[in-house]
């Protein structure tokens, strides 16, 4: 933290939020998610499948991290809503519409609602996943999701 004096003339530079706990922070019209970008991977995570957890919700958004091993593939699903998938760190092989592209960290990909798609990663990656929700906030304390089984905004994959 900056403990340098400043003037009007010299106004104070901004000062990051602090990390105080999981929970996110929550006022009138906002909320503060914390660990975007970090792995996030848990004791007993399935081998083969990426760690999926909720960070938060907000207003018209659930932000969830996807934490992969070398590996981890993420098979074809739909999900119910229209998501933003942004990578953070190493590659992740991102199938749609026939063909597979390659996200690398700084870059996202988004996809409307009910378009199938699959992620896969050769090496570890992080990746932070926006469902574009359109409703109002209905929890606000992260969450572990299992992949084993249904995610809310994830549709079956019709045969």
């Amino acid at each position: 933290m900056d403990t340098t004096p400043h003037t009007d003339a010299t106004p104070a530079p901004p000062q990051p939020l602090p990390a105080t706990s999981d929970a996110p922070r929550v006022g009138q019209g906002w909320t503060v998610i914390d660990r975007i970008g970090i792995p996030q991977v848990r004791e007993g995570a399935q081998p083969g499948k990426p760690d999926v957890r909720v960070l938060g919700r907000g207003d018209g958004v659930t932000v969830v991290a996807l934490t992969f091993r070398a590996g981890d593939v993420m098979d074809d699903h739909r999900a119910a809503s229209p998501i933003l998938v942004i990578a953070e760190s190493g590659v992740i092989d991102f199938g749609v519409d026939g063909q597979t592209l390659t996200l690398t960290p700084g870059q996202a990909i988004n996809v409307a609602a009910r378009v199938p798609h699959r992620l896969e990663a050769t090496g570890d990656a992080v990746a932070t996943l926006l469902v574009l929700t359109g409703g109002p906030a209905t929890q606000t304390t992260p969450e572990p999701v299992s992949f084993v089984g249904r995610l809310p905004w994830v549709l079956p994959e019709r045969a």
